[in-house]
């Protein structure tokens, strides 16, 4: 997916802000849609590490994630979150099971003959796809004149920072991410003929 370049009236901004919000404040985040810089999330209360445009102030800061990208922040929309080992929640409402590879998925008294094949395409979305309690995959949103740009990132969390890092090929979380930023597409009107 890489980028979506998306004109600004033809996204149901507010339908993705109450999905993507219920489902990240549901996962026990404090904030749904925190500002990004220099490949951070930064979250309230910590937004006196931002650099501020020049006669802002923290209370300058808007709630609202839109007017916040309008004072011109990028802000993260988390998609997929651990949930199990295993397992992506997104807020889709699916979950994403990615088979560990090294077959710790399977029971050592298995039959190899049972066990499941892969095709090798299979096998790279299974790769190239994090999945463990300190990742999960967002959308990195920013606005540039009348268009929005949702670009796919991976959420890395160590050490109380939350690194964002961009990503060409979300492996198994790819799709189902496209499909979510294009469910919130409205239809063009219908002429009447």
């Amino acid at each position: 997916m890489s980028i979506f370049t998306i004109p600004r009236s033809r996204f149901d901004w507010t339908k993705f802000v109450r999905t993507v919000s219920k489902f990240v404040l549901s996962r026990g985040a404090d904030e749904a849609f925190p500002i990004v810089e220099d490949g951070k999330a930064i979250f309230l209360p910590d937004h006196e590490e931002l650099t501020l445009p020049d006669g802002m102030g923290l209370e300058d800061i808007p709630d609202d994630p839109i007017e916040r990208l309008d004072a011109g922040f990028d802000l993260l929309a988390q998609f997929a979150m651990w949930q199990d080992f295993g397992e992506l929640a997104c807020a889709d409402g699916g979950v994403i099971e990615v088979p560990d590879l090294d077959d710790g998925d399977f029971d050592d008294d298995e039959d190899e003959e049972e066990r499941p094949l892969l095709t090798a395409a299979q096998r790279r979305l299974i790769e190239k796809t994090e999945c463990d309690e300190c990742r999960s995959y967002g959308f990195l949103i920013s606005l540039d004149g009348a268009k929005l740009n949702f670009q796919t990132v991976l959420v890395s969390e160590s050490d109380g920072d939350c690194e964002v890092d961009a990503v060409v090929d979300a492996g198994l979380v790819e799709e189902p991410m496209a499909k979510f930023i294009n469910s919130f597409m409205k239809k063009p009107a219908r002429r009447k003929t």
